[in-house]
């Protein structure tokens, strides 16, 4: 049952007036002004009411109600992770003595779309010399910081003596805060999987919930009885060994006695994948064909450490791109089986024109 729009609060509170006094309130006079008034402030309570009934369940939940729901189950929100890499300070022509720059010297990329980086230490230019590398972070964490070789070009905090700045390698490890269908996810999958701080469960949860890892599956008994371990896949943009370090010394302080955790990245099992497709009558054969090989790329991604690539998935996702009218998987045979502690990634994919 919905709840009534202001237009049927109006209409009921006129209702009942006409009832009570025997006529109409006209819009004009002061009491129709003062009904619509009421009607208003009515209608925004509904409004506050629904919202409440929305953020008082996990399923629905957003923002800082999500936050502490999944609070009380032990969980908390990702956070974005800053990118890393180094800055190059040039000058024209070496200098006759030390230029010092110090730490929080502002960078940024191109100015129309600029990514702004900082200098985490203070630096010397040495007399003789024409440039010096300065470790540097981006200033606003998340994926945005992970740029290519030579895209920081401009100095938004002047340096004495400097001339030019640049990266002579990547920025890279930039992570983007768990947003809230993530962590609703993990909430409601603790909800399936209740952890007692000694199953499967309580692994998977810390494992999931710590920054960097992109998925994860639990192994009880891998190397015999007393041991668990942790697969996990971090995400691309991360230093996985410092991921798998900073969970295996979280575990190791939080596991139960005599239990031997060991965290270990997940094998990665490349998979190829051909298909042929035909299209919509208008749609442009290239066009769609990239947009499957992207959709066909995305689905694979997508799966988790132990994941079954099953192929009616991998169907339905090639047959929801716009312009596909039909579509053959031609070099699989049937679904894709990884062992526990594979993780499937996608290699070379084919899509031809179904003759």
């Amino acid at each position: 049952m919905s709840d009534p729009t202001y237009a049927d609060i109006l209409a009921l509170m006129q209702e009942r007036y006409r009832e009570l006094a025997g006529f109409e309130a006209d819009d004009a006079s002061d009491i129709g002004i003062r009904l619509k008034v009421v009607a208003q402030e009515v209608s925004g309570l509904y409004a506050h009411c629904a919202e409440m009934r929305r953020q008082a369940f996990a399923q629905t939940s957003t923002g800082a109600y999500l936050d502490m729901h999944a609070e009380t189950r032990g969980l908390a929100r990702k956070e974005a992770i800053p990118a890393k890499g180094i800055l190059r300070f040039t000058r024209a022509i070496p200098t006759s003595s030390d230029i010092h720059i110090d730490a929080g010297v502002i960078c940024a990329t191109r100015p129309d779309l600029p990514v702004r980086f900082e200098t985490t230490e203070p630096a010397v230019l040495a007399a003789g010399q024409t440039q010096v590398d300065i470790p540097a972070v981006a200033v606003d964490a998340g994926r945005c910081g992970n740029v290519a070789t030579g895209s920081v070009c401009l100095m938004i905090t002047p340096a004495v003596g400097i001339t030019g700045v640049g990266n002579p390698s990547p920025f890279s490890g930039g992570v983007d805060g768990e947003d809230d269908t993530a962590l609703r996810e993990r909430l409601l999958e603790s909800y399936r999987n209740i952890s007692n701080s000694a199953n499967s469960a309580f692994y998977y949860d810390k494992a999931m919930g710590f920054t960097g890892v992109e998925s994860a599956a639990v192994i009880p008994r891998a190397r015999g009885r007393g041991t668990v371990d942790v697969v996990i896949h971090p995400a691309r943009t991360v230093d996985a060994g410092a991921v798998a370090t900073g969970l295996q010394r979280k575990l190791s302080a939080e596991k139960e006695i005599n239990v031997d955790v060991l965290v270990r990245a997940a094998t990665v099992r490349t998979q190829a994948v051909t298909a042929e497709i035909s299209v919509e009558e208008g749609s442009g054969f290239d066009a769609v064909s990239g947009a499957c090989q992207k959709a066909v790329e995305a689905h694979i991604e997508g799966l988790a450490v132990g994941e079954r690539m099953l192929l009616a998935r991998l169907g339905a996702a090639i047959l929801a791109v716009d312009g596909v009218y039909n579509y053959k998987l031609t070099g699989l045979q049937g679904d894709v089986i990884p062992a526990p502690d594979e993780v499937i990634r996608p290699g070379a994919v084919g899509l031809g024109r179904i003759a």
